[in-house]
């Protein structure tokens, strides 16, 4: 969400010049709801990660191989995570030189309004 946050103003902007609407609501309500999606999501992985683990009892403290497991797991999860975002950030179709483009575009149907 960090990479969504700085690039908004961008894509709200470019998204103005081809509808001719300014929606940084409804940017910013999709941004709300990935934050709590990504909250649930990893709850959701902190109960499942013990499971597929096979620690199933709460009243005995999981084995030191059961840790290493839920370790790399999480390891693994975060590092996939990072690889989803970095392809999403390579087929991000906005360039500096697009985006200072369509700043000046805006400008200008501004100043003639």
């Amino acid at each position: 969400t960090l990479m969504f946050a700085s690039m908004t103003a961008d894509l709200c902007d470019e998204d103005e010049r081809v509808t001719g609407l300014r929606r940084e609501g409804a940017y910013a309500a999709m941004a709300g709801f990935l934050s709590k999606l990504a909250g649930v999501l990893m709850m959701g992985m902190s109960g499942l990660i013990p499971w597929l683990v096979g620690y199933h009892a709460a009243d005995r403290a999981p084995t030191a191989a059961q840790l290493l497991n839920m370790k790399w797991i999480l390891i693994a999860a975060q590092g996939g995570i990072v690889l989803i975002a970095f392809l999403f950030i390579l087929l991000y179709p906005l360039t500096r030189e697009r985006a200072l483009e369509t700043r000046r575009v805006l400008d200008a149907r501004r100043r003639t309004c």
